[in-house]
Formats: structure tokens, C-alpha cells, sequence
């Protein structure tokens, strides 16, 4: 099916575990990680795995900050 799409089944696999690994990292963001953390885990800017890989909305991940940024934890720079 792959070969017929002409969609390289390794790279498709890759994107798809990142997909999946960054939306759980970021999950727990204001739990047991911080953006930062989230980062360094991906091994890619905040930009790049919001952009590509997470499968979250946007609006979600506003608000997941903005409670924790209510909660007292400071704001990056």
C-alpha cells in the first residue's frame, strides 16, 4: 500500500512514533514536565514539534499554559 502511495514506510513510521511520543510529552506539561523538558526530550525547538508533530490544537495547548502559568509557574523567557 505504502509503494502504491509512494510514501516511504520507515519515514511514515518515524513521524507517526514522534507524532505520538511529543503529543504524550506535551500532556504532561504542568504535571510532571515543563515546556523546556518537553524540548530537550524531542530533540527539537517548540516550533518545530508544534508545527509538525503535535496533535493537539493549538487552543489547547493555550490553555494547558495559561493554568499553569496561573498556578504560579514562571514564564519562559
Amino acid at each position: 500500500m505504502c509503494a502504491n502511495a509512494k510514501v516511504d514506510p520507515v519515514g511514515h513510521l518515524f513521524h507517526e512514533f514522534m507524532k505520538t511520543f511529543i503529543t504524550r510529552l506535551v500532556a504532561r506539561v504542568g504535571k510532571d514536565l515543563s515546556l523546556h523538558e518537553v524540548a530537550r526530550l524531542a530533540c527539537c525547538g517548540v516550533q518545530v514539534w508544534e508545527r509538525h508533530y503535535l496533535s493537539i490544537s493549538p487552543d489547547t495547548l493555550r490553555t494547558k499554559l495559561e493554568r499553569m502559568w496561573g498556578a504560579g509557574v514562571d514564564r519562559p523567557i
